[in-house]
């Protein structure tokens, strides 16, 4: 195997499913050699995957379904990152979160994702729905922490280390994350309407009412198309092309992110 080299590359993370299909992280300064590579060779040859080439993808893990998570951050080429999934039997990587800049992913045998935040809303976001929302921990980490690498141990109890000037140091969950309370069924539900969208898509999110929601709109490239704050959730899509998009919306510490199709 020759992975592509310079002098700000580094290999992150390596992933490998039941099939021998392997899928490595790179990270770097220099594009588009940072992003996701994969063999079907146990990484005797090797190939950049294209949806992910320039981020910086500084974690993969996999859940019980052999779905891939990345997670990305990109501090250095000025794009932003968030949570990628390729399922299982599929080719396709999708965003799923792009309000989260990460540093780290793992995947508990319940399939819950805990990811490593470390933009301005920093700490440690987990996700009990695949993906779908990310809610902040409570864990009593100290204020301003940037949260670096995530692991967990045989009894599924969730390390952090944590970069701080004058604090580094790594924590330990005090329950094991397999034990958590069961939530799954008392997340909110998000629905939007009509699908196909043809001028104005309403979003509905009954179980979480804030002031204002920051809603972003983004195509299947990544490309922001329309961003808004609202308090109505009735967002005007007319001026998109048609086609498949990913909204993302964020409120207080809650992300939530779906899909619809413009007619």
């Amino acid at each position: 195997m020759t992975p592509p080299s310079s002098n700000y590359n580094y290999v992150s993370d390596v992933e490998m499913n039941d099939s021998g299909e392997t899928y490595i992280s790179m990270v770097g300064h220099m594009m588009p050699n940072s992003g996701v590579y994969y063999s079907a060779d146990t990484a005797t040859n090797i190939s950049l995957i294209e949806t992910l080439a320039g981020y910086n993808v500084y974690g993969l893990a996999k859940n019980s379904q052999e779905d891939i998570f990345a997670a990305c951050w990109d501090q250095y080429n000025n794009i932003f990152g968030g949570v990628f999934v390729k399922h299982n039997q599929s080719d396709d990587w999708f965003w799923l979160n792009q309000n989260l800049s990460l540093h780290d992913i793992v995947i508990n045998s319940k399939d819950y994702i805990y990811v490593a935040n470390g933009s301005l809303n920093t700490g440690i976001f987990v996700s009990y729905d695949n993906g779908i929302t990310f809610e902040k921990m409570s864990n009593g980490l100290p204020a301003f922490s940037d949260p670096d690498q995530l692991f967990l141990d045989k009894d599924e109890y969730l390390y952090a280390f944590i970069y701080h000037p004058d604090h580094s140091r790594i924590y330990k969950t005090k329950y094991s994350t397999i034990a958590t309370q069961d939530i799954i069924n008392t997340l909110p539900v998000i629905t939007h309407y009509p699908n196909p969208a043809h001028d104005v898509l309403h979003i509905v999110m009954p179980e979480h009412q804030h002031t204002t929601y920051k809603v972003q709109i983004y195509d299947m490239q990544g490309r922001l198309q329309h961003q808004e704050v609202t308090a109505t959730l009735n967002i005007q899509v007319s001026q998109l092309s048609a086609g498949l998009y990913a909204y993302t919306i964020q409120a207080e510490n809650h992300f939530f992110t779906n899909t619809f199709v413009k007619h």
